[in-house]
């Protein structure tokens, strides 16, 4: 799979606010940014309230946005891993970019995690050779990749999060040979754990 959000949005994607009780904030397509092309997804640029944001707005208070995307196949892969280019500005640890996998659409398990004042873009890449709980992902006929924005009900900074240029790749004959820069909560905060979040159904 790879998106580079200059085409119809969703599509396959599905987009949707997991907090209850603050308006409507998603990820949207907007032209506020963009690491190639015109277009970028913005965390909290898309739904009722979220379309209503001006480019380089601060993000909301108690956001949980999601947009996830699958099924996939990874039955033949020996390994697979995700690659995205980020741009952020937010609140250290506790408000950032979760990036999540499931098996079974229901539970999702910490791949990864970035947050800070980078206020550029980087390129990253999540390996889903090694999922806390779920382990390996490659040889599983059902995959989910969710990528989650969380703030909490503190502190808010302008823009918060987008994405561009995801690429999902399954690797079939030999290994991947990209480096991974895969960060969980655990790795960079020593009294904190992966997160498992539970998917509730669209509104």
């Amino acid at each position: 799979m790879s998106e580079g959000f200059e085409g119809t949005f969703p599509g396959e994607w599905d987009v949707f606010d997991n907090f209850e009780g603050h308006g409507v904030y998603h990820w949207g397509v907007r032209d506020c940014r963009s690491f190639s092309g015109v277009r970028s997804a913005w965390a909290v640029g898309g739904g009722a309230q979220g379309t209503m944001l001006p480019c380089y707005s601060d993000y909301p208070s108690n956001v949980e946005s999601w947009m996830v995307y699958g099924p996939v196949s990874l039955a033949d892969a020996l390994q697979a891993e995700l690659d995205l280019a980020v741009w952020l500005n937010t609140e250290a640890v506790f408000d950032g970019l979760g990036i999540y996998a499931s098996i079974d659409d229901q539970w999702y398990y910490e791949v990864g995690w970035a947050e800070g004042h980078w206020q550029l873009w980087l390129n990253l890449t999540y390996s889903l050779s090694e999922v806390p709980e779920l382990g390996s992902l490659a040889g599983q006929p059902e995959v989910w990749i969710a990528l989650v924005f969380e703030a909490d009900d503190s502190i808010a900074f302008a823009e918060g999060c987008y994405i561009d240029d995801i690429v999902l790749r399954k690797c079939v004959s030999a290994p991947c040979t990209s480096v991974s820069t895969s960060a969980s909560r655990s790795d960079q905060h020593s009294t904190a754990a992966a997160q498992v979040l539970k998917r509730r159904p669209q509104r």
